[in-house]
């Protein structure tokens, strides 16, 4: 997304650009030493797949805050590029700073976000940063085969699981930004595991829309990751764009995920989640053979799903008609 159309509260800082690259130029090299003999980890991987704004984040957040996995964190995504020094850092400023003399711990907005984004030095990041390290996306999210080819897999998985080694525990993370290229992500270590995060097509568009104006200023703006064929839509009123949005990316996550092993696959209904939230944890920890979290009584029982405006305003027999008429692949 344009940095330049971004309201300026969401445009990136040039100044911390320019710190990411100075200290990204000193450590991926000792990053590279480091790594280069570790015993790599062989727990799970789960990656959460869904279209923006289906709810990932609530759910990330809870997964992360059960204490059954280890994950990228606000702090950890500054060392994108060396991540697994990033959480021997973490590790040595915050986790062993026992007296609170350097951070604080405590996340004071646990479960709230901003279009994805936390707060606290231990909330959970999207780390899309780490991810664009291998994968170069143009205009759309769907990579050619010759961008593919190109693509240093082997370092990029034994980045993760060097990372996930620092505390030897299933590592949680966001992987939609390759919701077109799930078979791929599956192949590169057969530990690997995904959670589609489903949420009413109505609800979700509405909340695009949302996105778009909260992000840009303007609904005519596109948000998150671009489909194939996007432009076919672009001359549609912004409700129907972020339908055929829902509708295309939902579709490229099943026919990805159908594609590989069903026994690695979780789908959760994000309405069903905020219900009975416990029920995730219980469903993984009996794939993994895991002991249910000891702090289950601290984490929340259900989650209130917010309402959301103007979502009565819309005649949604015509936009679903419309929209399921055009071509979705």
């Amino acid at each position: 997304m344009d940095n330049k159309k971004r309201l300026i509260e969401h445009q990136k800082p040039e100044e911390l650009e320019e710190l990411l690259k100075y200290f990204e130029n000193l450590f991926n090299p000792l990053e590279e030493k480091e790594i280069s003999d570790i015993d790599l980890c062989d727990e799970p991987i789960l990656y959460i797949m869904g279209c923006a704004r289906s709810g990932s984040t609530l759910v990330y957040q809870y997964l992360t805050e059960s204490g059954l996995f280890t994950y990228p964190t606000n702090f950890i995504s500054r060392f994108y590029y060396a991540p697994y020094l990033g959480a021997k850092l973490q590790q040595m400023l915050i986790e062993y700073d026992f007296r609170e003399e350097i951070f604080t711990k405590n996340k004071t907005s646990l479960f709230t976000s901003n279009l994805g984004k936390t707060k606290g030095v231990m909330s959970p990041h999207e780390f899309w940063y780490f991810w664009r390290r291998f994968f170069i996306f143009g205009d759309i999210q769907k990579l050619s085969p010759e961008v593919i080819k190109d693509v240093n897999t082997d370092k990029f998985i034994k980045d993760l699981r060097a990372f996930q080694s620092v505390k030897k525990l299933p590592l949680v993370l966001k992987g939609m930004i390759l919701n077109w290229h799930i078979p791929l992500l599956s192949s590169l270590y057969e530990n690997s595991y995904f959670l589609f995060v489903k949420r009413d097509i109505k609800t979700n568009a509405n909340s695009l829309v949302r996105a778009r104006e909260k992000f840009f200023g303007d609904a005519k703006q596109w948000y998150s990751f671009k489909p194939p064929n996007y432009h076919k839509v672009i001359n549609l009123e912004p409700i129907y764009q972020t339908v055929w949005q829902v509708m295309v990316t939902n579709l490229a996550i099943e026919t990805g995920l159908n594609s590989i092993d069903s026994t690695k696959v979780f789908t959760i209904d994000y309405e069903k989640f905020c219900q009975n939230p416990q029920s995730l944890l219980e469903e993984l920890c009996h794939k993994w053979k895991k002991e249910m979290p000891s702090n289950m009584k601290n984490l929340p029982q259900y989650f209130d799903i917010k309402k959301h405006p103007n979502i009565s305003l819309y005649n949604w027999d015509n936009i679903l008609s419309k929209v399921e008429n055009l071509n979705l692949s």
